[in-house]
């Protein structure tokens, strides 16, 4: 993965700096969390922040007769 610098990180939207502050400070998030900060559409917001070069991995937790996300932000070395 590329490196991100913070400039790259300002130039994200409001929503998606939410996200990826939340994954700083916490190391992941579900559609429940996502729901929280006011996030509709997570999935997108992740996939945003993986283009701009942040290693997210997901987690797929089983649920009763379905499934749901739980992303990881994965440390820079």
């Amino acid at each position: 993965m590329a490196k991100v610098n913070a400039t790259d990180a300002l130039a994200l939207n409001p929503q998606t700096r939410k996200v990826l502050r939340h994954l700083e400070r916490n190391g992941s998030l579900s559609l429940f969390g996502g729901f929280s900060l006011g996030v509709t559409r997570l999935a997108a917001r992740i996939h945003e922040l993986r283009k701009a070069g942040f290693n997210i991995h997901t987690q797929m937790v089983p649920s009763g007769d379905t499934h749901y996300a739980v992303y990881h932000l994965v440390p820079r070395v």
